[in-house]
């Protein structure tokens, strides 16, 4: 039994097991809730992109440039550069149709999931100022998840009132 125990402790961390850091575990939670997201969004027809609410609030598009921005930016508070070529506040303008701004939501949430990932645990503590508020980098990562949250419930609502049900809802 020792030498069964000796060989895993030698052979999990061998098989690719992620370590349980603060931000390999928020890593996580982002990369479920970019599943929902995108899966959302590929559920939502793209004639309904274009769908309000009302009048002065975003449509389905901008909920989903809103998200894409946000995951570019975000990561900024803990020093890591925005790729070249993007414009979080100019991507509607950029990106156009449907499967274009699914693949802008993909790679928005990719960059977010590395960029956490790549965030030393030494930086961790370093206050910032965030939105006029003194945070730690780490408080302000976690900030960015909660965007991330309130606006996949804002597009559950959008697809709802459009009588879209989020695929991860939908009965067998």
């Amino acid at each position: 039994m020792k030498k069964i125990l000796l060989l895993l402790v030698v052979l999990i961390p061998l098989a690719g097991f992620s370590q349980s850091t603060f931000q390999n575990d928020l890593a996580a939670v982002v990369q479920a809730n970019s599943e929902k997201v995108i899966a959302l969004a590929e559920a939502i027809p793209a004639d309904h992109y274009d769908w309000s609410p009302a009048e002065g609030v975003r449509d389905v598009k901008g909920v989903i440039f809103h998200i894409a921005g946000a995951n570019y930016f975000f990561p900024t508070f803990a020093d890591v550069a925005m790729p070249e070529g993007i414009d979080p506040r100019n991507m509607a303008n950029t990106v156009q149709g449907k499967e274009a701004i699914i693949e802008a939501l993909r790679d928005s949430y990719a960059h977010m999931i590395e960029s956490i990932k790549s965030v030393p645990d030494s930086k961790l503590e370093e206050m910032k100022d965030i939105f006029g508020q003194t945070m730690s980098v780490r408080s302000a990562l976690l900030f960015a998840f909660g965007h991330c949250e309130e606006h996949m419930g804002q597009l559950i609502a959008y697809a709802r009132s459009n009588d879209v049900t989020p695929p991860w809802s939908q009965s067998e």
